[in-house]
């Protein structure tokens, strides 16, 4: 393994400058870093365009270019008019005044029953082009209908081990919008009383913030951003992983086409490599503490740990906690076809670590001693995994 990121150090003689103080980020600064309120915009048809310094007036925009009427509702926090809907005839346009450095939620719907909501800096031109069918949802949701609760009641549950603020609009008191942020601890709940479908705004780690559009009746679940970014790289014989978080984290790679298996720590803001065989697959776990995350990826994969809270999504993977043997892992191939699953020995060389078949609806079981990564290989060639822990189950779905 070859170390990248290194810090020299400093010369002890030499005068220390004084600490400068980031300064707070804007709502433009903050949108600009939230990949996942940009993806929400783009993926339901709609461009946002962050106004720059000199653009005057500095108001939220919105043009209609979806090639017929539709109705827009913005839900302000500084007009009379907030919560109304209106139409917006195609090519009409309309600017909305707000305070410089604020958010606003914009909802737009068609004829067709098409519907967005997009959450975003108020000094913006927002254009509508082409309504999706299908409403974002961002990983870092799970949204549940028919959960017992009232039909007139919007649940938002914290499943992340931080604390979070929760907004759903509108806002009720234009008078004090900054005390409908309501603070969500971990493991626990609050309840909104809404009649009609409402953007859930959630601000987390101190700047972030996601967005999902949500029906009364709806139980919305916050689990957090995906913990890992998975980007290509140029060297298709290395393992890139770099800690973007702000605490230590500790790396462990497999070495099925060599090199080393140990753990390494990565400081915040570091990034190590580890060499192993061209374009080969490789598991790679991360931990804080006793929390794990990790992947199954191919050498010249550059792995990205944003934080170690979840577990990473991956399509048609559902892991269960706590459904087998405390010293086992279990997977069960619930699709119509034969795949084959093997689960890595990073944590001791007890079990068995080659490929094994599963027919359809077979569940197949490993004895392990400490957290792994479990993998998945179709027929046509398709591989996934994920990191898992002892006790766990992991379902293939069709």
């Amino acid at each position: 393994m070859t170390a990248v990121d290194h810090v020299e150090p400093t010369d002890a003689a030499a005068p220390v400058a004084a600490t400068k103080v980031a300064a707070p980020l804007t709502a433009q600064g903050v949108f600009q870093q939230s990949i996942v309120l940009q993806a929400a915009a783009a993926s339901q048809g709609i461009q946002v365009r962050l106004l720059t310094p000199d653009e005057v007036p500095r108001a939220l925009r919105i043009n209609n270019k979806a090639r017929e009427d539709v109705e827009i509702m913005v839900a302000k926090k500084h007009a009379h008019n907030r919560g109304e809907w209106y139409s917006m005839a195609n090519d009409g346009s309309d600017a909305y005044g707000s305070i410089n450095d604020d958010w606003e939620t914009i909802f737009v719907r068609d004829s067709g029953g098409r519907r967005a909501a997009v959450h975003v800096p108020a000094a913006s031109e927002v254009t509508v082009r082409a309504l999706s069918t299908q409403v974002f949802v961002s990983e870092s949701f799970k949204v549940m209908h028919d959960n017992g609760q009232s039909e007139d009641t919007i649940v938002v549950e914290n499943k992340t081990p931080r604390p979070i603020s929760v907004h759903v609009t509108p806002y009720m008191n234009v008078n004090d919008p900054n005390g409908e942020w309501y603070l969500v601890e971990p493991g626990t709940n609050s309840r909104w009383t809404r009649t009609d479908a409402q953007m859930v705004i959630v601000k987390h780690d101190e700047t972030k913030r996601d967005a999902v559009l949500a029906e009364p009746g709806s139980k919305i679940e916050f689990v957090g951003p995906e913990p890992l970014v998975l980007m290509p790289t140029d060297e298709d014989t290395k393992i890139k992983v770099s800690n973007k978080t702000k605490e230590t984290v500790e790396v462990q790679v497999t070495n099925y086409s060599g090199g080393s298996k140990k753990w390494y720590t990565l400081a915040p803001g570091a990034s190590d490599t580890w060499a192993r065989g061209s374009k080969r697959w490789e598991g790679v776990l991360v931990r804080a503490g006793d929390r794990v995350v990790g992947a199954y990826v191919q050498a010249g994969t550059h792995v990205a740990v944003l934080n170690v809270d979840r577990g990473l999504s991956v399509p048609k993977l559902e892991t269960i906690e706590q459904q087998a043997d405390p010293k086992s892992i279990l997977f069960h191939n619930a699709t119509d076809a034969p795949v084959s699953a093997f689960v890595s020995k990073l944590a001791g060389e007890k079990g068995d670590d080659a490929w094994f078949s599963v027919a359809p609806g077979e569940t197949e079981q490993w004895s392990r001693v400490g957290p792994e990564v479990l993998a998945v290989r179709h027929a046509d060639g398709p591989r996934v995994g994920v990191a898992v822990k002892l006790g766990a189950k992991v379902v293939l779905h069709q």
